[in-house]
């Protein structure tokens, strides 16, 4: 379980507790017996008590191995309700970086076939997913790959050259299924929304993301961006 612990200063560190689980941390040896679920603590082999919280995906997806910048769960709930990811449904993903959008993807209850032709990002990714049997990872370029035709309900590219893609992975998207390409330059907008008017698509849309944080002292003021600024297109296949 991925799990978030607390001590007595409030000094946070994160850990997966498996029943191998053997780690000798500064508070002492922390093993999954040491671990009452119901009362939310954690004792480790010196009697050190922590307090123990399921980790939420947000802090899953800031403390994941990263090969590249993730996409946050803030971005992620909105191109999956875009996109209606929801149980059951297949999804091609071209581009698994880090894989913060694919383990949102896979909590939905997506079944996700992703790739990654970069081996640094695809060994990090497969450390990150590893514990979702819904999600299929393969170290290949999906520009090179031969795809099953009306196999996907969705598809997903965050990666370069997306219109060459989007060509690419058309045939295998079903009649009514969506595609959507995430990038962070605002200069790719234009040619995916005309490579999905070329291949026919309906409902072209397109959106930026963005999400500021808030902090209240004595007054309530803007902290910042949460992450990065990003641009979606998406669209129904006909």
């Amino acid at each position: 379980m991925n799990t978030l612990l607390v001590d007595k200063d409030g000094k946070k560190i994160f850990r997966n507790i498996t029943p191998e689980t053997n780690e000798n941390t500064e508070y002492g040896i922390i093993r999954q017996k040491g671990f009452n679920k119901r009362a939310g603590k954690l004792k480790t082999h010196t009697g050190y008590e922590l307090d123990a919280y399921e980790t939420s995906l947000l802090e899953r997806v800031e403390h994941m191995k990263m090969g590249s910048r993730p996409i946050y769960p803030y971005d992620s709930g909105i191109m999956c309700a875009l996109l209606s990811v929801r149980p059951g449904v297949r999804v091609l993903e071209a581009g698994t970086g880090s894989g913060g959008n694919t383990l949102y993807m896979a909590e939905l209850g997506a079944s996700i076939d992703t790739f990654e032709r970069e081996k640094e990002f695809f060994e990090k990714a497969s450390k990150n997913l590893k514990n979702y049997e819904n999600v299929k990872i393969k170290n290949a370029d999906v520009m090179t790959v031969k795809l099953k035709k009306s196999n996907y309900d969705v598809i997903f590219l965050d990666l370069q050259n997306p219109s060459e893609a989007l060509e690419k992975t058309f045939a295998s998207l079903k009649k009514g299924g969506f595609a959507g390409v995430y990038s962070p330059i605002m200069d790719d907008i234009k040619p995916v929304w005309r490579a999905l008017e070329s291949l026919g698509f309906m409902d072209i849309r397109a959106v930026q993301l963005s999400a500021l944080e808030i902090m209240v002292k004595k007054y309530a003021r803007v902290k910042g961006l949460l992450g990065f600024p990003g641009f979606f297109v998406w669209a129904r296949k006909k």
